[in-house]
């Protein structure tokens, strides 16, 4: 079960199995790293895909920026993938800055994430709250 996230920090999950989307808002710092990395890490099934839509984040820093590439990287270690969508403002430029170090995929909307997904279809796409403050 993943951890209850901190204040300022929230996850909305999809209801489809492959790819699964997890919307974070808030911050992804120091304070909340941990709890976003094992989230990600808590999700069923690590062979599928998980995109992440990074539209609500207002806020990433590198222990942000690593708790994605871990948990990106263990995803791949299981077969799976994860893959960023939608990332704006700061976050966009972080992602750019340090595009030459992170092994993954940044799209610019969820719909071209979900689209690059090779078992992509026309279903849509339902969010229910899985965990919130």
């Amino acid at each position: 079960m993943a951890p209850r996230p901190r204040a300022g920090l929230s996850f909305l999950t999809s209801l489809h199995d492959d790819p699964t989307i997890i919307r974070i808002t808030g911050e992804l710092d120091l304070s909340t790293g941990h709890d976003v990395e094992a989230a990600l890490l808590a999700t069923p099934r690590p062979d599928t895909t998980l995109i992440v839509d990074l539209s609500g984040l207002r806020f990433c820093d590198c222990t942000g920026l690593g708790a994605l590439q871990h948990a990106a990287d263990c995803r791949r270690d299981h077969g799976g993938r994860l893959a960023l969508a939608a990332p704006t403002g700061i976050v966009a430029r972080l992602l750019k800055v340090a595009s030459q170090c992170i092994t993954i995929d940044v799209f610019a909307t969820v719909d071209d994430a979900v689209a690059a997904h090779p078992a992509a279809s026309a279903r849509g796409r339902t969010l229910a709250t899985s965990a919130g403050s």
